[in-house]
């Protein structure tokens, strides 16, 4: 029978090609056929042409794209540029200066001749500093140490770039996670309530188990608009960092189930790391670096200043109506000059001690921030811990949860079990599907939060 009609099928279509009308019936076919194929590939072209992003492709582009980064960047090289603005007080400096003037005097032509007389003079000083109580040396390595802590201001930026991108990146997959969870919720629920429809209309249950699923599926369908709301959020979040339009559609793509049990570092090479690698903790050992270069130009000002000093005058007179038409004169001096200010009133001795209590206090502020990162390291392994054993304690909760959910379906179903014996067993269920994806987030967030920490980049948490 199949045979005879597919050869039926063969020859209609055999015979209708010579015939006008059957080459407009073979447009139209074409045309229809070419449709459907474009309506299958438009979403995966659509998909393929969309951006897609992995957590470290992203913190590796918002990187390159953030604003902060990129000051926190220019800081640095405006730091180096100080550091030879610094190092050309070392050399001696030159100063070349020109003047014209003209100058005439007239009065009673007994006592006073008329002179009118045109001037040109040019000069050349140069200058060497000798000795400036180690101001120039101490201004120099400031510098540079500044430059350090421009550094450690552009890791800090970095790293708490890439950890808030690391952590909405993890929210936004927790997030459609929830999503699915809240739609296997609904589908039970919809099941639920035909179920308890069809017993309502043939006697079997009150009208009061419609009413409860009826809620219930209120309840889950504002869930579901919550979390469509936080997917939209992280997304937009996302793409600012990276400096994309807030209404574009990437595809953040990433699967929290998949992780590495595996931490590469203890608690002892982990504080260890930190004190060596965490830019606030260099930016604060730098602070109390230019802080003694401060007290030390501060105390520059109990030293003479000694300069050695050079310079080449050139003079040029003309003259009318007076006895001399030209005067030329060549002036070369050099010597050496020394300043010291003996004394101001107190000013540079209260401004040293001022200067030593402040370096005083930042020290006490460097050992309290080693000893808060010490103590955020020893958490952020305790959060780690933690979640693992979360993980194992959720999937085994939500085996639990399905099983019982699925043995208060059939109790109700053969009217045993009650309606809230169901609906207990549903939010059960769903909670345990939130709370696997709750506890993979939670390692992953700790691990970032130890890398960060630590100040190590760890682009995809691997």
């Amino acid at each position: 029978m199949s045979l005879t009609r597919k050869s039926g099928k063969k020859r209609a279509f055999v015979q209708a090609l010579p015939n006008g009308n059957g080459w407009v019936d073979m447009k139209i076919y074409a045309t229809f056929v070419v449709y459907c194929c474009l309506c299958l590939l438009c979403p995966a072209i659509s998909k393929a042409g969309a951006a897609r992003y992995t957590i470290g492709q992203a913190v590796s582009a918002g990187l390159e794209a953030n604003p902060g980064v990129a000051a926190a960047n220019e800081m640095v090289s405006q730091a180096r540029l100080n550091v030879k603005a610094a190092r050309g007080y070392f050399l001696p400096s030159f100063t070349l200066q020109s003047s014209v003037s003209r100058y005439f005097q007239s009065g009673d032509v007994v006592s006073v001749d008329n002179v009118d007389r045109k001037m040109l003079s040019n000069q050349l000083a140069v200058s060497q500093t000798l000795f400036s109580g180690f101001a120039i040396v101490n201004n120099y390595a400031k510098a540079k140490i500044q430059t350090d802590a421009e550094k450690a201001r552009l890791d800090q930026a970095r790293l708490e770039l890439i950890y808030s991108i690391q952590q909405d990146f993890l929210q936004l997959l927790k997030s459609r996670e929830d999503l699915d969870t809240v739609n296997n919720e609904l589908e039970r629920i919809r099941s639920q309530l035909d179920a308890s429809r069809v017993f309502y209309k043939a006697g079997f249950s009150p009208l009061g188990d419609v009413l409860k699923n009826e809620v219930e599926l209120s309840r889950a369908e504002t869930d579901k608009i919550k979390v469509l709301n936080s997917i939209k959020n992280y997304s937009t979040q996302l793409n600012t960092y990276l400096a994309i339009p807030f209404d574009e559609k990437i595809d953040y793509v990433g699967d929290l189930h998949k992780h590495s049990p595996v931490v590469p570092y203890d608690l002892n090479s982990a504080i260890v790391t930190a004190l060596s690698k965490r830019p606030d903790l260099l930016l604060a050992r730098k602070s109390v670096e230019i802080a003694k270069k401060e007290a030390k130009g501060l105390s520059a000002k109990y030293y003479p200043r000694v300069t050695l000093d050079y310079a080449k005058i050139l003079q040029r007179d003309d003259y009318k109506n007076y006895f001399y038409s030209e005067s030329k004169q060549e002036i070369d001096t050099i010597g050496v000059n020394l300043q010291w200010n003996l004394f101001d009133g107190g000013n540079t001795t209260y401004s040293y001690k001022g200067e030593l209590r402040h370096i005083k206090a930042l020290e006490k502020q460097l050992d309290n921030q080693i000893s808060g990162a010490k103590a955020i390291i020893l958490k952020a392994f305790t959060d780690i811990e933690d979640a693992k054993k979360l993980i194992d304690v959720a999937l085994q909760a939500r085996k639990n949860a399905l099983e019982n959910y699925n043995f208060a379906a059939a109790r109700y179903k053969i009217k045993i079990g009650t309606i809230n014996d169901l609906l207990d067993a549903q939010y059960s269920l769903t909670r345990s599907e939130s709370d696997i994806g709750n506890a993979y987030m939670q390692y992953h967030i700790a691990k970032a939060a130890l890398f960060y920490n630590i100040g190590v980049e760890n682009f995809g948490l691997n």
